[in-house]
């Protein structure tokens, strides 16, 4: 049977990926619930609706193997929840841990569970109407409020992205350069958005990034329906449509298409070949 990308990787992942999450609702004095849970790529997070004392909350369970220095993931949530400003709208952090066992090291997060609902279930575009124009400009105050923040984190280090676009583009592409970057969510799409009130999650991922790189992230999200992709450039038009922001736009598309490189063709990987054809 063939795995999907949201699914374990293994029989094993699963297995301690359900015990790291029961292991986490005792040490938060937690009950679970009858919601289903969601994995994440290959198994790498599990995540769920729990009782706390306090009330409803939501657990997120990440892994990585035991001993490894922690990646850019592994604190994102935490960082975010002390260096970024409260006005940026974000499930607030209740509660964090860390453990491990024999093989992996494990970070429990439990966060508060909003009441807005996902506008979509996958990353690719939203299934039902898109949201109103407040709700765009909800988004684009909350990402101009992350580029104001102080951090030392990076999405991506600038060298490993310039690798990618010279592997996926050629020799010679590079992006802006670094002393050009600012914060940046790092994930921007359309599972990681909520509605009709905006919440943005997911903040594991997130620190410097070239100019633009949120934008161009939905927009390349968006490629397989032309109407949202349209909607989404026009809603980022200053950023996406100047000399820097159609590098960031042709890094970006290189790193996505690089993390398929050697995946079956779908169709948002011909919109995105096709995107970056068209901006080489």
């Amino acid at each position: 049977m063939t795995r999907s990308a949201a699914t374990p990787d293994t029989d094993d992942t699963r297995t301690r990926m359900l015990i790291a999450f029961e292991m986490a609702c005792r040490v938060f004095g937690a009950t679970g619930t009858d919601s289903p849970t969601t994995w994440g790529w290959k198994g790498r997070t599990l995540s769920g609706a729990i009782n706390l004392a306090a009330g409803p909350a939501w657990l997120r369970i990440a892994r990585m193997p035991h001993g490894h220095p922690p990646s850019v993931f592994w604190t994102g949530n935490r960082d975010a929840h002390r260096e970024l400003p409260a006005s940026v709208p974000r499930p607030r952090l209740l509660r964090g841990t860390e453990f491990g066992d024999d093989a992996w090291d494990y970070c429990a997060e439990a966060f508060e569970l909003l009441p807005a609902s996902l506008l979509s279930g996958q990353p690719t575009t939203p299934w039902s109407v898109l949201p109103p124009q407040s709700w765009w400009q909800g988004l684009r105050t909350a990402l101009r409020t992350v580029t104001g923040a102080r951090t030392s984190r990076f999405t991506i280090q600038p060298d490993r992205l310039d690798a990618m676009m010279g592997r996926v583009l050629g020799s010679g592409h590079h992006c802006a350069h670094p002393s050009l970057w600012e914060p940046a969510h790092g994930d921007l799409h359309w599972a990681n958005l909520t509605g009709p009130s905006l919440q943005i999650l997911d903040w594991e991922g997130w620190g410097m990034a070239p100019p633009g790189y949120d934008a161009a992230t939905l927009l390349a999200y968006s490629l397989p329906d032309p109407a949202v992709a349209e909607a989404v450039h026009r809603q980022f038009t200053d950023q996406l449509d100047t000399p820097v922001g159609r590098c960031t736009q042709r890094a970006v598309l290189s790193e996505q298409l690089w993390a398929r490189w050697n995946e079956p063709s779908d169709e948002h990987t011909a919109a995105m070949s096709a995107a970056l054809g068209r901006h080489a």
